[in-house]
């Protein structure tokens, strides 16, 4: 079978359509480019915490996408925590949940991602001069 040609483009050697694939960045702001945050959260066993960081990212998601970030979650269920899944979590230096991965480092704890957005999200609002989101009210608990 015959391979496929690529054209390539003039000024660089990757392929010419080598963008044509990726889908396009939908409220990113023109100088932010999209950073993938992958946060890690547990099961209502937690005492709350991943719940926490959940609700506060779904309250700042429209800053967080003019900022450029994505994050991505991923539910660990603690019928998942299998000897191999601990391993490659520790690898990537996850001790606890909710964690968060970025580019930099390794967050963990639900005080420590709230405080690192809320740090990112006033100093993006301070330098765009507009307004940081207010916080979100905690949700009231209702008795069973």
């Amino acid at each position: 079978m015959a391979q496929p040609r690529v054209r390539m483009s003039a000024d660089a050697k990757a392929p010419a359509n080598a963008l044509a694939n990726t889908p396009a960045k939908k409220n990113a702001s023109a100088n932010a480019p999209s950073v993938i945050h992958k946060l890690y959260v547990g099961e209502e066993t937690d005492g709350g915490a991943s719940l926490s960081v959940l609700r506060y990212l779904a309250a700042h998601k429209s800053m967080l996408l003019q900022m450029g970030i994505r994050p991505r979650a991923t539910l660990v269920r603690a019928a998942d925590l299998q000897p191999r899944l601990l391993a490659a979590l520790e690898k990537k230096g996850i001790t606890r949940l909710p964690a968060l991965l970025t580019a930099q480092s390794v967050y963990t704890g639900a005080q420590a991602i709230l405080d690192l957005y809320d740090r990112n999200i006033k100093a993006f609002a301070a330098a765009n001069g507009t307004r940081a989101p207010a916080k979100p009210r905690p949700a009231k608990l209702h008795p069973r």
